[in-house]
């Protein structure tokens, strides 16, 4: 059954979460991560045959939001098929709703792409895509995400992974997961655009003055959390010296977003933006 480490979380954990939920933790919320299969993808003891202990558990505790990551060896236990992924997930989603609790669950099974099916187990949120390492964010919003757009809607969002600003370590999967400053804003702005969750890779104290600005922008952030909870879409793309540049727009709910994108990093480049991209006329 899961449970705090004595060293780390002194307190316990319901200790923890009552101090994020008010003043000391500036009345954040609080999530906790697993995986179904016997242990995390960190090699700490995940959930696999104790789904629903420790739902009641980390309900007891008062969390707010729990990430169930498949990991490498779930496939040997659930069966490698998307129907498999799907029993799994629909097996905690059940476990954390009969708690009573509130609580928002993210499903990352991102090797089988599958958002068809997170809103029927009981998750707000599922990732799309592998982690993100280096510049595979480009890749991701230069991919064509028509397939999962009609899973996108208020309440039930798709999760590109973290805003990697100001992260210089080496990532799990390969390339160093590091950004510039400019890719790093950039990257929150196309987040913003495509209705994306928006989550800090790196830790607040470690983010400096740029990237602290940039993920405090207020009028970014209301445009990501606008009350439509509608999902941007690509409309446009130019070739810009050897790659491309993008016209991602956004309807709101008082008008519309647009996200101009240059993945040429040698040269600035004109991206022409035109009301009838995105079905407006003037």
């Amino acid at each position: 059954v899961i449970q705090a480490i004595p060293a780390q979380f002194p307190d316990g954990m319901a200790a923890t979460a009552a101090y994020v939920h008010t003043d000391g933790g500036a009345g954040l919320k609080f999530g906790l991560y697993g995986a179904p299969r016997t242990t995390t993808c960190g090699s700490y003891p995940a959930q696999y045959g104790y789904e629903v202990a420790d739902a009641n558990t980390m309900a007891s505790w008062g969390i707010d939001y729990w990430k169930y990551d498949w990991c490498t060896d779930a496939p040997s236990i659930w069966g490698s098929s998307s129907a498999g992924g799907q029993n799994a997930y629909q097996t905690m989603g059940t476990a954390l709703a009969n708690t009573g609790r509130p609580i928002s669950y993210l499903v990352n099974e991102a090797a089988s792409f599958a958002p068809s099916w997170f809103q029927t187990v009981g998750a707000s949120t599922v990732r799309l895509f592998e982690d993100n390492g280096g510049g595979t964010w480009y890749s991701k919003a230069q991919a064509d995400l028509s397939f999962a757009t009609p899973y996108q809607n208020k309440g039930h969002w798709l999760d590109f992974d973290m805003l990697m600003g100001g992260l210089t370590e080496n990532a799990a999967h390969g390339a160093p997961q590091t950004l510039s400053d400019v890719e790093a804003r950039a990257q929150f702005n196309w987040y913003s655009v495509a209705a994306a969750p928006l989550f800090i890779g790196n830790a607040i104290t470690n983010l400096d003055t740029y990237n602290l600005q940039t993920y405090s922008n207020a009028e970014v952030i209301a445009v990501d959390q606008d009350s439509l909870g509608t999902m941007g879409s690509l409309v446009a793309t130019t070739t810009c010296g050897a790659t491309v540049c993008q016209v991602w727009a956004r309807q709101l709910q008082t008008g519309w977003a647009l996200a101009v994108i240059n993945y040429d990093p040698s040269a600035a480049h004109t991206i022409p933006a035109t009301w009838s991209m995105f079905g407006q006329s003037g």
